[in-house]
């Protein structure tokens, strides 16, 4: 779904049938996607749909480590996760471990995502304000029993985003700018034009190893074609 080889293999593959393929998000990161959608189409939080544990009469489990992302980025932008269906008060209880491991070696994931996308969602537990979080908790529930239970969250939310703080940090990503070059040429200046608004360029030496790797698939996967 997100694979730049994939898609544009099969937009090649579909060239001879007059069927343009494609997509308007390989230049972004998947935490950039939802910042995207809830910045821009307010309107269309509700429908995310991002949870693959999900069980019968349930909008997400909030359980797992993407429920917990996919709330922390809400959380993060000063918007309310529970729009989408999360069950905060259960999200905030399932904490991944890496979120506040000191050390790669604790940690249970691939050196490369602990060093990044592990860092990105740290960073975005930083960014959470606590008063935000507070109101989130509070809206519609008066009774001191759920004003006692939030106090109890935003503790020891508190005590999370200082343990985040001091796990290693890593470069704030941008909008990788190397993947431009793959974008429809009819929609690629009003799409970077939105992308730019919101973040800034990665430069393309950051990226350009994940760049050649993605044109290298795609040669082989439509070398058959030629």
């Amino acid at each position: 779904m997100y694979s730049a080889a994939t898609q544009r293999a099969l937009g090649q593959l579909l060239v001879p049938y007059g069927i343009g393929f494609g997509s308007l998000t390989w230049p972004l990161y998947s935490m950039q996607v939802q910042q995207l959608l809830w910045a821009r189409y307010s309107d269309l939080c509700d429908l995310q749909y991002s949870c693959w544990r999900v069980r019968p009469g349930e909008a997400t489990c909030s359980e797992c480590e993407q429920c917990f992302r996919i709330a922390i980025t809400a959380l993060a932008s000063g918007h309310n996760p529970e729009r989408m269906g999360i069950d905060l008060r259960k999200v905030l209880c399932h904490v991944p471990d890496y979120v506040t491991t000191t050390s790669r070696a604790e940690g249970t994931l691939p050196q490369d995502y602990w060093m990044e996308g592990a860092a990105v969602v740290r960073d975005a537990v930083c960014r959470v304000c606590l008063p935000h979080l507070a109101v989130v908790l509070l809206k519609g529930r008066t009774r001191a029993l759920a004003c006692l239970d939030a106090f109890r969250i935003l503790w020891n939310f508190y005590r999370l985003q200082l343990l985040a703080r001091k796990a290693p940090r890593y470069r704030h990503a941008g909008v990788r700018q190397g993947f431009f070059d793959w974008l429809d040429p009819e929609l690629r200046d009003s799409v970077v034009g939105i992308y730019t608004r919101h973040f800034s360029r990665e430069p393309r030496g950051e990226h350009f190893g994940e760049y050649e790797r993605s044109r290298t698939l795609t040669l082989r996967a439509t070398s058959f074609l030629g």
